[in-house]
């Protein structure tokens, strides 16, 4: 079975990739997503609409995981996304997602990120 570490990896890379079939291995169907300012979802379907949406946005958005902790069930990532805003202003955003897995499937993601910042950087 894969680590949950690499669950969280790949999770991370969705936003790099924006692939709608690696999502339907990774993610649970009924996922809870508790994402702040980018919105809840209680779907696969509804998260991967949300990262399509960002992806549209930020069409080289590229995303890093920095650093990883990992114990039971859950794993805690802190990554940067990188990319270029519709004003072709540059952004560096830093953030924290905790994972839950679930059957070898993530079915729950808390998300935190500097919007403040980012928003900063891209008016």
């Amino acid at each position: 079975m894969e680590s949950t570490k690499a669950l969280s990896a790949r999770f991370t890379d969705l936003f790099n990739n924006g692939d709608r079939t690696k999502a339907e291995t990774l993610l649970a169907p009924q996922i809870n997503f508790h994402g702040g300012s980018a919105g809840e979802f209680t779907t696969r379907d509804e998260l991967f609409d949300m990262i399509s949406g960002y992806r549209a946005t930020f069409p080289d958005a590229h995303s890093t995981v920095d650093d990883q902790i990992a114990e039971g069930d859950r794993v805690v990532t802190r990554w940067t996304a990188t990319g270029t805003g519709p004003n072709d202003k540059r952004y560096v955003l830093h953030g924290i997602t905790i994972e839950r897995i679930e059957d070898g499937q993530i079915a729950e993601v808390w998300m935190n990120r500097d919007d403040v910042a980012m928003q900063r950087q891209l008016s």
